[in-house]
């Protein structure tokens, strides 16, 4: 308040002195003419104020801001006035006045663009910001005006023809002349639209927009508050009355320093939380899972090496940019149950976790996945459901309320890919055998867990990339920071690794003096070869898709000049075991719906899984239908992610598709009065084995309770990869068929 009453009070005697310099200014008479005296002397005032203005000393106040801020009114006023006057000056003729006046507003325009550049220019935070503003104005004011005394004329004053007259008797006619009234009024009205914004915008940022409640937050991805409306206006409105009070603690967002001894611990508890055996915190640190592989000795591997690269890569933060934000709407139902309906890419653990939220068995609650436009891992597990939820039980008559994230929103509340720092020491023979490899990788992941464990895990099994290597020794932290929390994002960490590692292939081939594409093939996985954890590989072509890959770009070829060409491999961990289940059910006319939790992102899912049971069925695609997640319908699935939903969820709908098959087999067998296996399918047709008719369309076959002998054709299927084993915490050995 205090702030925007000074203002305004400088603004309204800025409304005296604009006249009063114009009058003394016409009165001036000087071997500097009219115009220059007051610009020079402008100078020593506005110059100073200007620099204790935006770099004020410590302790300084409402006094400090009223006097500082009116001598750069003062002093501005001194330039503006005797410098448009001067312009007007320059022609008699009224066209070349007009030109001169557009160059003029125009150079104003530009001199303002140049100042808002400045801060963009400048890191250092506010202060650094307005210190070059300040710098820059003083540093271009000297020149500046020195080139326009030296290079502007400035006419004689005009030979005074009417003697002088009171102000009476000088405002009299004025008033008499309507089009310079509507002109001055315009004109009155233009000033008080310019000013009021620079009086008064303090007064809306501290009351309208509650700003003080905001100030020194070092984080913004925090949900402290919320409130439901029943229009977007009403709620920003109702949030402006939110004051919040904190104690800020010291941060850390460097990964490298929260892993330090004393380092500010962002989760004090860690060591209370719950975890699944697979992950490993560390309590008393910031590190939420170290994940570990010891295999050989690389001690040995490095003494026999010819040559030995040690690196350090960095990755940075990335958004997914999905299409649709976050979105969730939540309603209680006057039964005691509640309904989500989420843009998810887990609704299986959005229930699960949301009833344990809402201390309900979770039958109780229901979760609908519509059309998702776009996920790319950001809508892995829980979001923003909980808001949703905890509005909705607030609100009467069991009214459904809706959680949108905007665009802006999506950068620090949602999640992001994990920056990462990875330091890779490898050793190869001459030959171009790898044979040791030691590596430490860091994942910044943020403020909260989220799936950081996961990602950190999947990442530390791929370390190798696609390569045999016999000794290992491997670490991937997952390390907590004051930073936005970083989850899934298109192969849980295996491209950050592939970075680090293919870029140290390449190092190593040009140590040894070795092509890029020989040493890969050289230390290419094959059929029957041992991953990282131990894993045997099957069905192993990266030998051949490195070779077919460079004969496609004629790798031997001499490229012109400024084109290159490069090579780069990785592959891929899936999570296993994990668990999907399909329903296959057959409607009277042949008609077929796929009932999954798969959800379709724009991976085009429900036309693989529509494909899948129409050939195992032996029907058109076009009568297949790939119902919507929905977990009062559709059976569990472990998720869409992980690039697992094709293989995972396409077995379970085969299986689903072979038992409803097998079933409407035994339906037909006594339509047709033969056995069960002398029947085949196809093109939604059923043919008896061995005839040459044009078969019976399956809508022909009675099903479904109306019939005396039919009944439901509902199949079931369910998959998850077999005989895996847990990893050994220490050396990151065992069972685990995850590799693709």
């Amino acid at each position: 308040t205090t702030v925007g009453a000074i203002l305004l009070a400088i603004r309204l005697i800025d409304g005296v002195t604009d006249p009063l310099i114009g009058w003394l200014s016409d009165r001036t008479h000087g071997p500097l003419g009219r115009r220059r005296p007051w610009i020079a002397a402008a100078l020593p005032i506005a110059a100073p104020a200007v620099w204790l203005l935006l770099v004020p000393p410590e302790g300084a106040g409402a006094l400090h801001l009223f006097a500082t801020a009116s001598l750069v009114y003062l002093g501005w006023t001194m330039v503006a006035v005797p410098y448009a006057a001067w312009g007007a000056e320059l022609s008699p003729d009224y066209h070349e006045r007009t030109r001169i006046t557009a160059w003029r507003e125009g150079a104003t325009i530009a001199g303002i663009v140049g100042s808002a550049l400045v801060p963009a220019l400048v890191s250092g935070g506010i202060a650094a910001d307005l210190r070059a503003l300040a710098l820059t104005m003083l540093a271009l004011s000297v020149p500046g005006f020195a080139a326009l005394f030296a290079l502007v004329p400035e006419p004689r004053a005009p030979a005074r023809r009417t003697p002088p007259r009171s102000l009476a008797a000088f405002l009299a006619p004025l008033g008499r002349n309507a089009p310079f009234l509507r002109l001055l009024a315009a004109w009155v009205v233009n000033g008080v639209a310019n000013g009021l914004p620079a009086a008064l915008f303090l007064l809306v940022v501290t009351h309208l927009l509650a700003a003080e409640a905001r100030a020194g937050l070092l984080l913004l991805g925090y949900f402290v508050a919320g409130v439901a409306a029943v229009d977007a206006d009403t709620a920003e409105e109702a949030l402006s009355l939110i004051r919040v009070d904190y104690e800020e603690l010291p941060p850390v967002f460097d990964p490298l320093l929260a892993m330090e001894p004393g380092a500010p611990l962002v989760h004090e508890d860690l060591g209370r939380y719950g975890c699944v055996p697979i992950f490993f915190p560390e309590p008393g640190t910031n590190i939420c899972n170290h994940f570990k592989i010891r295999k050989g000795d690389v001690e040995e591997g490095f003494r026999k090496s010819d040559f030995i690269a040690e690196n350090t890569f960095t990755t940075p933060m990335v958004q997914h940019c999905h299409l649709e934000p976050h979105v969730s709407i939540a309603k209680f139902e006057p039964s005691g149950h509640v309904t989500i309906w989420s843009s998810t890419q887990h609704p299986y653990s959005v229930r699960r976790e949301m009833a344990r939220f809402l201390n309900l068995p979770i039958n109780r609650v229901r979760v609908i996945v519509t059309c998702v436009g776009g996920g790319f891992g950001a809508k892995v597990l829980v979001k923003v459901e909980p808001l949703a939820l905890v509005l909705a039980s607030k609100v009467k008559n069991f009214q459904p309320v809706r959680v949108l994230l905007t665009r802006e929103e999506e950068f620090f509340a949602s999640v992001v890919r994990h920056p990462t720092v990875t330091t890779v020491k490898a050793g190869v023979r001459k030959d171009g055998t790898l044979m040791a490899l030691q590596t430490r990788m860091i994942l910044d992941t943020g403020a909260y867990a989220d799936a950081g464990p996961v990602v950190s895990r999947s990442s530390g099994m791929a370390i190798t990339g696609p390569y045999r290597v016999p000794n290992i020794r491997s670490d991937s932290f997952s390390v907590y920071t004051n930073k936005p929390i970083a989850g899934a994002f298109r192969g849980f960490g295996v491209p950050q690794l592939s970075w680090a590692m293919d870029s140290t292939m390449d190092i190593l081939a040009e140590g040894i003096g070795m092509d890029p594409v020989e040493i890969r093939l050289k230390n290419a996985l094959a059929e029957g070869d041992l991953s990282a954890t131990g894993q045997v590989l099957h069905s192993v072509g990266i030998g051949e898709c490195i070779r077919r890959a460079a004969e496609g770009v004629e790798w031997g070829r001499k490229t012109p000049r400024y084109r290159g060409k490069g090579i780069g491999t990785l592959y891929k961990m899936t999570q296993t075991p994990s668990s999907s289940s399909a329903f296959v059910k057959m409607s009277e006319d042949g008609s077929v719906e796929v009932l999954c939790s798969t959800v379709d992102l724009g991976q085009g899912s429900n036309t693989v899984l529509a494909q899948i049971a129409a050939e195992e069925l032996g029907v058109e695609l076009k009568s297949v239908q790939v119902v919507s997640p929905d977990t009062n319908v559709t059976p569990f699935d472990h998720g869409t992610a992980s690039s697992r939903s094709t293989f995972h969820m396409g077995n379970a709908v085969r299986l689903a598709a072979a038992d409803a098959r097998k079933q409407l087999f035994e339906v037909a067998a006594d339509f047709f009065e033969v056995r069960p296996e002398d029947l085949e399918s196809r093109e939604g047709k059923i043919f008896v084995k061995g005839s040459r008719g044009p078969g019976t369309p399956i809508s022909r076959i009675p099903m479904g309770i109306t019939y005396g002998k039919g009944k439901p054709i509902i199949g079931r299927g369910t998959f998850s990869v077999p005989d895996a084993t847990p990893l050994d915490p220490e050396t990151g050995q065992g069972v685990y068929p995850s590799i693709f």
